[in-house]
């Protein structure tokens, strides 16, 4: 990963990529001969073998916790206009329930009174780049935190590095994020395609495997990637 300190960017497809596939990976390692069910993991309602819990995915016949995006700080000016409205301390960090408290300001007119017009249209942004899938259990679903993970990664195709990211995240959203942070979720990014690629050599499926590689230079070599795409669009026309 040590290039990608000097040129960033990624495809989107590669968190899709990667997250279709560690399907796929624990559904290998689930049919594996042992029926011993390991920790955080529960054997399967219809057939054989055994399946991770929500939130883990199975890595060598274990069941290992799924690394989420960077962790995503409210900004001191935001946190300071959200503690007052709520007249109390609301966490700080976007994924740990802060936005399920402040969806909840709609029935509350006294602290809803209390925000600046500002703050709403933060939180507009943030229903429609993160918080926007509609399903059953939202707020509490995981979908922001796939949808946070897709921002990151446009944001690399883009061509911005980790701080350039997090700069973008405070400007826009009112969110920190540490820029080692991004770099470090990059990093585990282009680790579990690696994972994932061994696992489909051995399956075979040799166009999953070339399809990574791909993937894998577009996050370590971006903007040359994205010359070579430019350039080759332009000799087809």
């Amino acid at each position: 990963m040590s290039r990608m300190r000097q040129t960033p960017a990624i495809s989107m497809r590669a968190l899709t990529l990667l997250a279709l596939l560690t399907i796929v990976h624990g559904h290998v390692f689930a049919q594996s001969g042992s029926i011993e069910v390991p920790e955080n993991a529960r054997a399967k309602e219809y057939g054989n073998g055994w399946e991770c819990d929500q939130g883990y995915r199975a890595v060598d016949g274990a069941c290992t916790v799924i690394k989420l995006p960077a962790n995503a700080y409210l900004t001191n000016k935001l946190q300071a206009e959200v503690n007052s409205a709520f007249r109390t301390y609301m966490p700080t960090r976007l994924f740990s329930g802060i936005f399920s408290d402040v969806t909840s300001l709609r029935g509350s007119q006294g602290a809803a009174g209390r925000l600046p017009k500002w703050v709403f249209e933060i939180f507009g942004k943030w229903i429609s780049e993160f918080f926007n899938c509609g399903c059953r259990d939202y707020p509490e679903c995981n979908h922001g935190k796939i949808a946070f993970g897709r921002w990151i990664i446009d944001r690399r195709k883009d061509g911005l590095n980790p701080s350039g990211i997090a700069r973008l995240l405070k400007d826009n959203f009112e969110l920190w994020v540490y820029p080692g942070d991004i770099f470090s979720w990059l990093d585990s990014l282009i680790h579990g395609l690696k994972a994932v690629q061994r696992i489909a050599r051995v399956a075979g499926e040799t166009d999953i495997g070339i399809e990574i590689d791909d993937q894998i230079a577009r996050i370590e070599r971006p903007v040359e990637m994205k010359k070579t795409t430019e350039s080759n669009d332009s000799s087809k026309n």
